[in-house]
């Protein structure tokens, strides 16, 4: 992928747009040929190594789904045998 395009794809993972849909955004927005535009897989590659990078892996939630895991895990008033969900 070329910078030009691997900056359209930060600013639309930014924006929270799925790859396949960044993908048919390159062709648009740039005019891209089919020879020419990068595959969905390498968009798809670009996309998921940016946000594991990015402040965008996690979320608002993150720390708190964490400790709730870590509460219930550790509760003493949850049996062995008793289902919990979240």
């Amino acid at each position: 992928m070329t910078p030009r395009l691997k900056d359209y794809g930060r600013e639309m993972t930014a924006q929270g747009l799925k790859p396949a849909r960044i993908h048919r955004g390159m062709a648009r927005t740039f005019g891209l040929s089919e020879s020419e535009m990068p595959t969905l897989r390498q968009v798809q590659w670009f996309v998921s190594s940016y946000t594991k990078k990015s402040p965008l892996h996690r979320n608002d939630g993150y720390d708190d789904i964490l400790d709730q895991i870590d509460q219930l895990a550790n509760g003493h008033g949850i049996s062995d045998t008793q289902p919990f969900s979240f």
